[in-house]
């Protein structure tokens, strides 16, 4: 897993956004902004995979817009990547 990746969920670890408390996507997202064009892709590449696939983000719609958090069932799994 990219490093960058591993920084936005441990961004999300660190400010305790699991479960029911929520964050809206675009906030997270706007931490890569700085990264070249081709590794913004892969970012977003894996960020879709850590919630389609592995489950460890949930995704939800609030207020007309995406907001994420950790899953909660998933948490020892994110903690062991990110550690």
């Amino acid at each position: 897993m990219l490093e960058p990746t591993r920084a936005l969920l441990r961004m999300l670890r660190t400010h305790r956004i699991i479960g029911g408390k929520h964050t809206p996507e675009k906030r997270v997202l706007r931490m890569i902004n700085h990264l070249p064009r081709h590794d913004q892709f892969n970012v977003h590449v894996e960020w879709e995979y850590c919630i389609k696939q592995l489950q460890w983000i949930h995704r939800m719609k609030k207020t007309g817009e995406w907001h994420v958090s950790l899953n909660p069932e998933k948490l020892a799994e994110v903690e062991h990547e990110i550690a």
